[in-house]
């Protein structure tokens, strides 16, 4: 998702964090959860790719770095965040990847 959704353009940002918070599609995002609602899904229909929360805490990390990101505050971070490869352990719980 990280190269095909514009995150320079306000109202996606907008669209994608009210769809983080809020749990449900919003604007072009679609949102979904698993049974458990533990891990969340966030697709885009102009791209083939799945941006994969794996937990509550992941899904809440992104949504507050989103929101500092429309306060001006860059983070440079962010791209490297999101393309994280998972990792083993509880440290592996707050990052995202794309499948």
């Amino acid at each position: 998702m990280a190269a095909e959704v514009d995150l320079w353009n306000r109202r996606e940002t907008e669209d994608l964090l009210a769809a983080l918070e809020q749990r449900q599609s919003v604007g072009m995002f679609e949102f979904a959860s698993s049974d458990d609602r533990e891990r969340s899904f966030v697709m885009a229909p102009h791209t083939n790719c799945v941006l994969v929360l794996a937990s509550d805490t992941a899904r809440l990390a992104l949504a507050e770095r989103l929101r500092r990101s429309l306060h001006g505050e860059w983070d440079s971070c962010l791209m490297v965040y999101m393309n994280a490869a998972p990792t083993s352990g509880a440290a592996g719980t707050t990052r995202s990847r794309l499948m």
